[in-house]
């Protein structure tokens, strides 16, 4: 049976934004203020080798935090499970949720009534996987964890998961 969204697999990649960026500033003011004091201490040492050090210190502090400028969140529905992943770098993969969808208490598009609806039923834990960009299609799922503990989670969906999504569970997902 075709349903439109191929054999129930969707994958869906997005860029975030927001506290993200604060923290990129965050880092960059890091690296500044490193070099500056480095700069300071060769000069105050008067030495050409104290210049050639600070150097030494400076290349590796940008190489290790230079990851913390690429990251993504995954959303990968397999099935009637929808897999949360954040890739930071390129090449560093970590799952952050793994949801079977027929266990879904509500899947609807983000807006007051809902966010209202959510906080009534007071979840456990939120997750925001969200990208923060203007115009995203923002979706909450409440659904109970593997320790039975509710769980709202936030991320980007579009119509298609919503498919997908009435598919797996049709008693959770709402339009309001």
């Amino acid at each position: 049976m075709d349903n439109g969204i191929n054999m129930f697999g969707y994958s869906f990649r997005v860029k975030i934004r927001g506290a993200y960026l604060r923290r990129c500033v965050l880092t960059v003011l890091m690296w500044a203020l490193t070099c500056i004091a480095n700069v300071i201490a060769a000069l105050w040492m008067q030495s050409p080798s104290a210049l050639v050090l600070a150097a030494f210190v400076e290349v590796p502090l940008i190489i290790l935090t230079a990851s913390v400028f690429r990251q993504e969140y995954d959303y990968e529905l397999d099935d009637g499970v929808l897999t949360v992943a954040r890739i930071s770098g390129r090449s560093r993969r970590r799952e952050i949720a793994e949801i079977p969808l027929r266990k879904a208490t509500l899947v609807a598009p983000l807006n007051d009534d809902v966010l209202r609806k959510c906080e009534s039923e007071r979840p456990a834990r939120t997750l925001d996987v969200t990208s923060g960009a203007e115009g995203a299609d923002a979706t909450v799922m409440l659904y109970p964890d593997e320790k039975g503990r509710l769980t709202m989670i936030c991320f980007d969906a579009n119509e298609r998961f919503m498919k997908a999504a009435k598919f797996y569970c049709p008693w959770a997902v709402s339009r309001f």
